[in-house]
């Protein structure tokens, strides 16, 4: 489905003159009331036309122009209010006041709405629940981690129990580095910095006590790179098999060592 350009154009555009009010009515001393309300709504009508649209994909030479003007609302909350800070404190004050004001307000119906229709149609509670069950077995393989490791660790059972398949797996080979760079400098091996991530597993398999392991490096590095690189794409089962091989590798590397 692509973005209806003519549409978003004429919402901005309705946006801009409301803002314009706004600000108008604000330096007479009183402001417009009306037209912060109806800015609210149209900005609320825009977010939630955008929601499940694919912002990336479009068939309109027109589409370069609204994309700016996206930007600024993606990246200030508003497409009109300064993005930037200035050194006077009162002003950066006012601008903060005015963003909260013309920031959209969303009922707790129309998000449950939102909810019902995009992620209850293809996720629940019952499926994450599940999801995590049976990814606590394949975490449990590891006794043996570093500490900075934790916070992969966690984000990796995350993106699997969400179903975010893909990053699960390439995390998963972005670990296996952090345990190579890890092991390379408690081996006092030299050259670490200057190595790519093969060369330094080549480099550690000659050590006897980590030979065993190389062709398991081997297959991760190479799964975690075809995904990066996009030459193959990641579902429950490659994902499964990825955190499984990932963990039971590191765990043996620091056993080990």
């Amino acid at each position: 489905m692509h973005l209806d350009v003519i549409k978003i154009s004429r919402i901005i555009s309705r946006m801009e003159e409301l803002y314009n009010r706004i600000l108008t009515s604000t330096f007479d001393g009183e402001m417009d009331k009306e037209a912060v309300h109806e800015y609210k709504e149209t900005k609320k009508e825009l977010l939630l036309y955008l929601f499940d649209k694919p912002i990336q994909t479009t068939d309109s030479k027109y589409f370069a122009d609204v994309r700016k003007r996206l930007q600024r609302l993606t990246l200030n909350g508003d497409p009109f209010i300064p993005d930037r800070s200035f050194d006077d404190e009162s002003l950066n004050k006012t601008l903060k006041i005015f963003k909260d004001l013309l920031d959209p307000e969303f009922s707790f119906d129309e998000l449950s709405k939102i909810a019902s229709d995009h992620f209850y149609s293809w996720f629940c509670g019952e499926d994450y629940v599940e999801n995590k069950l049976r990814s606590q077995i394949l975490f449990l393989q590891t006794e043996r981690l570093p500490e900075h490791f934790k916070a992969f660790v966690t984000e990796i059972q995350d993106c699997y129990n969400f179903q975010q398949y893909i990053a699960a797996t390439v995390l998963c080979r972005t670990i296996l580095e952090i345990a190579v760079k890890d092991l390379f400098q408690s081996n006092n091996l030299s050259g670490g910095k200057r190595l790519t991530l093969f060369q330094r597993m080549e480099k550690l398999s000659y050590l006897p006590k980590f030979a065993l392991y190389k062709p398991d490096m081997d297959d991760v590095r190479e799964l975690g790179n075809s995904i990066i690189h996009g030459e193959e794409t990641a579902n429950r089962e490659t994902s499964t098999e990825m955190i499984k091989k990932t963990f039971f590798l590191i765990h043996h590397l620091y056993e080990v060592n």
